[in-house]
């Protein structure tokens, strides 16, 4: 992991240009991610935004065994909670019921993904 302090960074980015765009282009994808991220605490509900999360968590860190997507990571309730605005009870009856319906299958070391069209209903 490297930091860099503001003064570094700005001598930084009068110094080496392909720096300072490096830098804008980091900035705006990460004005991306939070104008969808806003828009989408705003427009949808918290089932819609666990389901997107969990298709994140796929798409970014899952690997594929068969038909499953298996998500290596390890992710608590509380965090999850915290994500996609919910307590961590309604993660657990949620997670719950989509092991019953066989969407999913949770542990503690990883997130098994059975049926993603499931998840993008």
């Amino acid at each position: 992991m490297l930091f860099l302090s503001g003064a570094t960074m700005r001598k930084l980015v009068r110094e080496v240009p392909d720096a300072a765009v490096a830098v804008i282009e980091g900035l705006v994808n990460k004005g991306k991610c939070y104008s969808a991220l806003i828009q989408m605490l705003g427009t949808r509900t918290v089932s819609e935004r666990l389901k997107q999360l969990l298709l994140i968590l796929a798409d970014t860190y899952g690997r594929h065994e068969g038909s499953d997507i298996i998500v290596d990571r390890t992710i608590t309730y509380e965090q999850v909670a915290s994500i996609v605005g919910a307590t961590r009870q309604w993660i657990t009856q949620s997670f719950d019921r989509m092991q019953a319906e066989g969407v999913v299958t949770v542990s503690r070391k990883e997130i098994t993904i059975h049926d993603v069209s499931k998840l993008e209903e």
